[in-house]
């Protein structure tokens, strides 16, 4: 049994190059806590890292313009995270996502690896986006290992849908936060989920504008699986 860690490392990088006053600094400063806090603690037999990008090549920026237009310039403390990236890139301590962001290339990774005999995969991150990916997580912040089932996958990626992310400019329904998306979804069985959540969206918007809604939220939540994957209306998770 060959055991392989699957890393989503943005939130280490940018942990890495707080308060740091060079790249050097930074680099060693991420080379310690990605192998100490982020891999280490996996005992993998294989570690596959990911980063983002430093720009827009993103395709959420084109099916959503407003996609983290709230986003603030980085704090003064953080400086260095962008040229990090970068660097970390350069040096191929991280593979960087092109055309779409690191959570995409996690959970393109990990699909491909379902499949494979003998292989066992475990998710490294802090981002609650990625626990629609079925299987064994690893979250660095709180030293936890958990498993996320195939229906805990679907009912944390449609209640996403119900709820939007303020963080990333993602309306979702009006006034409907994690507590009430998942009192929508409780009882409803897997294979109707996606028929509610569509109802929910026509009974608020209209047969005329509730689409287009529902694509304003879902094309930024939308984690791909492979890199065809953009959400349709009719699509299955």
């Amino acid at each position: 049994m060959k055991t392989i860690a699957i890393v989503d490392a943005d939130s280490c990088i940018y942990q890495a190059a707080w308060q740091q006053n060079s790249i050097e600094s930074a680099l060693e400063n991420y080379k310690h806590l990605i192998s100490k806090n982020w891999i280490d603690p996996c005992w993998a037999d294989e570690n596959i890292v990911y980063c983002g990008n430093t720009d827009r090549d993103n395709f959420r920026y084109k099916l959503c313009p407003d996609y983290k237009s709230n986003r603030k310039s980085l704090p003064h403390d953080a400086r260095l995270f962008k040229p990090l990236m970068e660097k970390i890139a350069e040096v191929e301590l991280a593979i960087p996502a092109v055309g779409m962001e690191a959570d995409d290339l996690v959970r393109i990774k990990a699909e491909e690896l379902r499949s494979v005999e003998d292989v066992v995969t475990t998710i490294v991150h802090i981002d609650k986006d990625l626990d629609c990916i079925a299987g064994m997580h690893y979250n660095p912040r709180h030293k936890d290992f958990y498993s996320v089932d195939e229906d805990q996958a679907d009912f944390h990626y449609w209640s996403q849908i119900l709820k939007g992310d303020p963080t990333d400019n993602l309306p979702g329904l009006p006034r409907v936060g994690e507590k009430t998306a998942k009192k929508m979804l409780n009882g409803v069985p897997m294979e109707r989920r996606k028929s509610k959540v569509y109802a929910a969206y026509r009974a608020k918007y209209g047969r005329s504008d509730w689409e287009q809604k529902l694509l304003e939220t879902a094309n930024g939540i939308h984690i791909l699986r492979h890199e065809e994957d953009f959400f349709e209306i009719g699509s299955v998770r």
